[in-house]
């Protein structure tokens, strides 16, 4: 398989540059990513997606649909980027003999570029796929909100009747292959027993204790952020605990992990603690 998708590909190398310098040209700012999903929409078309559509959020969607309902792999690459820098280059895109530069080139439509024509390639190998191919180009992620893949995946893909089993994100990585993680919970955290002269002190150790140790980042635990102010008559403090889940782990798993922390740090700040 790998070394037909490599002849494959080697036809189309030039093709799939040019059409990531393309993306790099084109200005696409969180909420202004119109022109770069006209380019998306076109290419995806032009090389053959089953299916090619725009969604409510301005994701451009491209389906390979395969012999059977799963399993069903997502690709997806976001396609609005930064602002530049006071005092960056005004060329939209410099290309040299070993690398694309340019606003967003990295991170992340370099990705973007090559997540499509993966799709290609999978088409053009005329190899029957087991489970579904989803491309996912997405709106609004460096505006620290994400509306796109969270529309994508509460709305867009249930409709079409979809679940992503695997996801492979199109960021930046040196070209290596990273493991994320399985999902991400939020816990409400109340600690009681607290005084209001000793709030910020208590809580301020409380934050130190959880700071994460030397652990790999599948198991994360920290403190998202902390309210002590409107709470103080009551000798509490309310704490929101983020936890990545890992492989083989279930959001019971990882609130017993949160369970058995964070009272340790209350106890060394001299409270009681309850987890909702």
């Amino acid at each position: 398989m790998y070394k037909i998708l490599q002849e494959k590909m080697s036809g189309v190398g030039g093709e799939a540059i040019d059409f990531a310098r393309s993306l790099v040209e084109t200005p696409s700012l969180s909420l202004a990513e119109e022109r770069v999903a006209d380019l998306v929409e076109r290419k995806m078309q032009a090389l053959g997606y089953a299916k090619v559509f725009r969604d409510d959020y301005g994701n451009v969607v491209g389906l390979l649909a395969g012999m059977h309902s799963a399993p069903t792999v997502l690709l997806n690459s976001h396609m609005d980027t930064v602002s530049a820098s006071e005092g960056a280059s005004t060329a939209p895109a410099v290309q040299d003999e070993q690398r694309l530069y340019g606003l967003g080139a990295a991170d992340c439509k370099g990705g973007l570029a090559a997540q499509v024509f993966a799709g290609a390639l999978l088409k053009r190998c005329l190899l029957p796929l087991k489970g579904n191919f989803i491309l996912a180009a997405t709106t609004a992620e460096k505006n620290g909100l994400s509306i796109g893949l969270r529309g994508l995946l509460a709305h867009t893909l249930p409709e079409l009747g979809l679940k992503p089993d695997f996801a492979i994100l199109g960021e930046p990585t040196g070209l290596g292959l990273y493991y994320g993680h399985d999902g991400w919970m939020e816990v409400d955290v109340r600690l009681e027993g607290i005084t209001p002269f000793a709030a910020k002190d208590a809580l301020g150790l409380i934050m130190h204790n959880m700071a994460p140790a030397q652990s790999s980042q599948r198991e994360m635990l920290r403190v998202l952020a902390s309210d002590h102010t409107h709470m103080a008559h009551q000798n509490a403090v309310s704490l929101r605990v983020a936890k990545r889940i890992g492989e083989e782990e279930d959001s019971q798993t990882a609130l017993t992990q949160v369970q058995a922390r964070v009272p340790r740090a209350a106890e060394a700040a001299g409270s009681r603690v309850a987890v909702g």
